[in-house]
């Protein structure tokens, strides 16, 4: 039995407050980095966190010790249809700067009632943002 679209939310949003909590010294940006990929991103020092609790969305942005961006992540979750119906979309998003500039970016869209999409990562030039 699920959780429905407001369980779903709610614990987003209690997960995000935790997130919230942990990045005031650190945040947990290698969690969706493959293990082989470890040592070709730059790892961010410094971190700063949007949310907005009402649309159950959070933005963080990491940055490496020159200031520049070198992870960004998203995630919203917005439902669908009908109230008390447990249908939701959204997308959560990580984005690691390599060494070589170019952006590794994990895609997890977020479907139905299942709230768990299938993953998957590509390249860009540039961040998701």
């Amino acid at each position: 039995m699920g959780l429905g679209v407001q369980g779903a939310v709610y614990r987003l949003l209690s997960t995000a407050c935790e997130r919230a909590r942990q990045t005031s010294g650190s945040h947990r940006w290698w969690r969706d980095l493959p293990a082989a990929w470890r040592g070709q991103v730059v790892e961010p020092i410094a971190f700063r966190v949007y949310r907005e609790p009402d649309l159950a969305a959070e933005r963080v942005f990491g940055r490496d010790e020159d200031g520049q961006v070198c992870f960004y992540a998203h995630r919203y979750l917005r439902p669908l249809g009908k109230p008390g119906r447990a249908a939701a979309q959204g997308e959560r998003v990580s984005a690691w700067r390599l060494i070589d500039q170019r952006w590794l970016i994990h895609r997890v869209p977020i479907y139905g009632e299942e709230l768990a999409g299938r993953g998957f990562y590509t390249f860009s030039a540039s961040p998701p943002v």
